[in-house]
């Protein structure tokens, strides 16, 4: 499993994306999502969130999960303080985890990342252009 997220202005519009590899490296599952108004580190939260509830829907028990922010990889593995607004998504994933009889975290560099990454800033995109469609009605309704 490999995730990332991501959000313009953090917090702006955002998005996350992650993607499910087979061990020979194929492809299994991909997917992302425009988030309206997030930070960096949310996206990322729900990135490994949905890779996670993937899984567990193909019935994979046993996975590792790599993603290129170094603060939410700490924060998962409990090297380091947890506040909020992180702490119920830190809880989560603690959560969902504990459903596997396996689970590994690692960070990667965003090299290594590229499909995950690529996928959340599609997300963003979608969510900045969702963003300014709405604001631009938004202005017309007042305007007009």
């Amino acid at each position: 499993l490999r995730f990332d997220g991501c959000a313009m202005s953090n917090p702006g519009p955002g998005g996350w994306g992650a993607v499910l590899f087979t061990p020979s490296g194929d492809v299994l599952w991909s997917d992302s999502n425009p988030l309206r108004r997030t930070t960096n580190n949310i996206a990322q939260y729900e990135g490994l969130l949905a890779g996670l509830r993937a899984c567990q829907q193909f019935g994979i028990d046993t996975t590792v999960a790599e993603g290129d922010s170094e603060i939410v990889v700490r924060q998962v593995k409990g090297d380091c303080e947890v506040r909020e607004p992180f702490r119920s998504l830190k809880m989560e994933v603690d959560k969902t985890i504990r459903r596997f009889s396996s689970f590994e975290l690692r960070h990667i560099n965003r090299q290594k990342n590229e499909h995950a990454h690529k996928l959340a800033l599609d997300a963003q995109k979608q969510a900045e252009e969702c963003s300014l469609k709405r604001d631009k009605a938004a202005s017309e309704t007042l305007s007009g």
